[in-house]
Order: C-alpha cells, then sequence, then structure tokens
C-alpha cells in the first residue's frame, strides 16, 4: 500500500507527504515487529504462546 501511495503514476497529486509517508513506515515497521516472534525464544515456548491466543 506504501509503495501505491507514494506513485505519481497512480496516484497523481494526491502522492503522500513526507510526515505521512514516515508515520506510514513507522507503523508498518512496527506492526511487522509486534506480530513477530522473538527470535531468541525456544521454539516450544512461541508454540505455546501462540496457543494461549
Amino acid at each position: 500500500m506504501m509503495p501505491m501511495t507514494n506513485d505519481r503514476k497512480v496516484m497523481g497529486e494526491r502522492v503522500d507527504g513526507r510526515l505521512t509517508n514516515i508515520l506510514g513506515w513507522v507503523t508498518t515497521g512496527v506492526t511487522f515487529l509486534e506480530r513477530s516472534p522473538p527470535k531468541w525464544m525456544p521454539f516450544g515456548v512461541r508454540e505455546r504462546e501462540k496457543s494461549k491466543t
């Protein structure tokens, strides 16, 4: 979605501004990190954590 909103061919004059672009990528990064289990966590622990939700 982010690359599309920055493409002038697709969006014309309605491309994202700098602030919107920064906020969008920060939100994307935080969401990705939040949903990724820590790599240091053993596999069995990750599976138990996943089954709790």
